[in-house]
C-alpha cells in the first residue's frame, strides 16, 4: 500500500491465480519477481490521530479489495496500516506481523 502527499492511495494484493493458467485480475512473475494482480485505487477523506478514513474508487478484484468506504488504522508501534481485516506493512515492520 502507497499513501501519496494529497491523500490519493494505492493498494495491491496477490490474487495467488496466475497469469497464463488463469484469467484476470491475476498475478505475474517477471525475473522472479512475483507483481500482485489486484490493485486498487482511492483518496484519504479525513485523518484524527492514528485513524483515517476514506473511500475505494475502482479495483481491478473486488473480492479481494472491495470499493467503497473503507478505514485506516496506524499501529505506529509495529509500522503497520490496519485496512480491511489486513495488516499493510511499512518498510521497518517486524517480522510476523505482516499478511
Amino acid at each position: 500500500m502507497t499513501v501519496a502527499a494529497d491523500g490519493t492511495f494505492t493498494m495491491r494484493r496477490r490474487t495467488y491465480a496466475f497469469c497464463g493458467e488463469n484469467p484476470p485480475p491475476c498475478d505475474s512473475m517477471v525475473n522472479g519477481v512475483i507483481t500482485s494482480g489486484a490493485v486498487a485505487h482511492g483518496a484519504l477523506e479525513s485523518v484524527s490521530g492514528t485513524l483515517a478514513k476514506g473511500k475505494i474508487s475502482d479495483s481491478t478484484d473486488t473480492s479481494l479489495l472491495p470499493t467503497g468506504p473503507a478505514t485506516f488504522t496506524l499501529d505506529t508501534a509495529n509500522n503497520v496500516i490496519e485496512a480491511l481485516d489486513l495488516n499493510w506493512c511499512g518498510p521497518s515492520s517486524p517480522t510476523g506481523v505482516c499478511d
